[in-house]
């Protein structure tokens, strides 16, 4: 008989940037209530399944996601950085609706700017 190994892909809980349309990326921001009900709805959805490793980004929103899923069980949250979400560069913070606007007045400005300087 073969064993079965099964892999759970979880996304962090519900976060503050979430509901104000932030992108996040390497930046982090906490989870809302409703985040952290998430988590610990997933981990009484899983509490009779056997959890061998949990590895998490190092991202506090993931972290604290895996550590309400994990709850009294014996094993340890790995963080990880090859979990990490991918660095958005200038566009972490910026609010969904307006980031493509202000990237854009950034790259026009320096591009002014270079060439005048030329």
């Amino acid at each position: 008989m073969k064993e079965t190994t099964t892999i759970y892909l979880v996304r962090h809980g519900q976060t503050e940037w979430n509901v104000l349309h932030r992108f996040q990326g390497h930046m982090d921001s906490p989870l809302t209530k409703l985040g952290i009900q998430q988590a610990e709805w997933l981990g009484e959805a899983l509490q009779h399944d056997p959890i061998d490793l949990i590895y998490s980004s190092t991202s506090n929103r993931a972290f604290h996601t895996a550590e309400i899923i994990r709850g009294n069980r014996d094993v340890a949250v790995t963080a990880c950085d090859e979990f990490k979400e991918i660095n958005l560069g200038v566009w972490e913070g910026q609010h969904r609706n307006g980031s493509a606007n202000y990237i854009l007045s950034s790259w026009i400005i320096s591009g002014i700017i270079r060439s005048c300087s030329a």
